[in-house]
């Protein structure tokens, strides 16, 4: 009998040419190149497969392997390249993308449960990098690319995935760069701020909660400065911030912050708690179909969102299981509201192991906000974060235009503004 660990959700290894996004099924013989092992940050993973059966990659994070005075973290992907983070804003190399200094949120704009949260953490808003992602027709032109024609424009504020503990906002990343371009592809939005939030570890313990929703408010208010119209989205543990963020701007208004325009959530991880580890819930994909996601909650040993819920709440581990802006979806808040958001869309993938969580904030949200307010696609067969990958293909497609028809339509009487002379 497997063990129920906390389910995370970071994305998978790159895989092979020619492999499908699609689930997986465990009566096939995987090539165990596609299992290598998959450094990230502080992450090192060991795939394996019993008989036939695929367990998600067991974890091991003994070794943190960070460098501050190089402001680099080891990325490794059957090699070792530098990964970008917080301790500085890194070169691109492409005129589409630019980077800047956030400065830190003004003790001020820190309130509320979240203060108290970042008191108890001993963490505080620090400057942290941010990531302009342009599109084709103002990329490379003269002038700051954060300064747009207009402050009606709408723009994006992205929060990458990663289980707060991996990944990042730079192009180097594996799964920004195809999430910045399919959105500029597919909406109307020109320009995407998106945030090198301070990332989580145990081994040394750095960042516990509040420490990204700290670094998340910085940079709306940087955001909110330049631009009225602003779309919060994010991926994953992404979208669990972006959620984060979301609640504390509606639930202070004493900090006086515009209200996003709408939120877009990919792939939410809505519950860090075990609420959603029920017979016959997504989350348990080896009961449930011959099929599987690349991520697998339930496998015995230390796992990978074990480590990320430990090294994301830190000494206040035991929050996910009680609070919102943590466990958004959780079945055990009692009173969860979401009054006073925006009108939302959340993607998601018929095969993930969220799915259940991803449906119960679906619900919940409508509940709130009405239906109307709540677009929800779901796409057949696509595993987590799909909408992130290029090699997901027609999925990704499928998700991008939901999304891009969903801008168009429901936020078509605010869309991007365009000086006379860009038309």
């Amino acid at each position: 009998m497997q063990n129920c660990k906390h389910h995370a959700a970071p994305p998978p290894p790159p895989r092979e040419s020619g492999v499908s996004c699609q689930r997986v099924s465990r009566d096939s013989v995987l090539a165990p190149s596609l299992l290598d092992t998959y450094l990230t940050s502080s992450v090192m993973a060991s795939s394996q497969v019993v008989g036939n059966q695929i367990l998600y990659m067991h974890l091991r994070f003994e070794e943190i392997l960070l460098d501050p005075s190089k402001a680099v973290v080891l990325h490794r992907v059957n090699g070792a390249v530098p990964a970008p983070n917080h301790l500085a804003v890194q070169a691109t190399g492409r005129k589409d993308v630019h980077g800047v200094w956030i400065p830190p949120a003004p003790s001020e704009s820190i309130v509320g449960e979240i203060k108290s949260a970042a008191e108890k953490a001993g963490v505080e808003s620090v400057r942290i990098p941010g990531y302009w992602y342009l599109g084709p027709e103002i990329a490379g032109a003269c002038g700051k690319s954060e300064e747009g024609d207009s402050q009606e424009e709408t723009v994006i504020f992205y929060l990458h995935g990663g289980a707060f503990i991996t990944f990042s906002a730079h192009p180097s990343d594996p799964c920004m760069p195809s999430a910045a371009r399919g959105l500029l592809e597919n909406t109307p939005v020109r320009r995407i701020l998106a945030l090198e939030y301070r990332l989580s570890s145990l081994n040394p313990q750095s960042n516990p909660y509040p420490a990204a929703i700290l670094d998340a408010v910085a940079g709306y208010l940087y955001l909110s400065k330049l631009y009225k119209n602003i779309i919060i989205a994010g991926d994953s543990a992404g979208a669990n911030l972006a959620l984060a963020l979301t609640r504390y701007i509606v639930s202070n208004p004493e900090i006086h912050l515009q209200k996003p325009m709408a939120l877009l959530l990919i792939s939410p991880w809505t519950d860090l708690g075990l609420s959603h580890i029920t017979e016959g819930s997504s989350a348990l994909p080896i009961v449930r179909s011959d099929y599987a996601d690349h991520l697998e909650p339930t496998v015995d040993g230390p796992g990978l969102s074990e480590y990320a819920v430990s090294a994301y709440l830190g000494t206040q581990r035991g929050l996910e299981e009680e609070d919102p802006y943590i466990s958004p979806a959780s079945r055990n808040i009692r009173d969860l509201k979401f009054d006073g958001y925006p009108q939302t869309m959340i993607v998601a993938g018929s095969a993930e192991v969220l799915l259940d969580e991803i449906k119960t904030l679906r619900d919940m949200m409508a509940r709130d906000l009405g239906i109307e307010r709540v677009r929800y696609l779901e796409v057949k067969d696509a595993v987590h974060n799909f909408v992130c990958w290029d090699f997901c293909g027609q999925q990704r497609e499928e998700g991008l235009r939901g999304i891009g028809e969903w801008m168009n339509g429901q936020l078509g009487e605010k869309r991007v503004a365009m000086s006379a002379d860009e038309k």
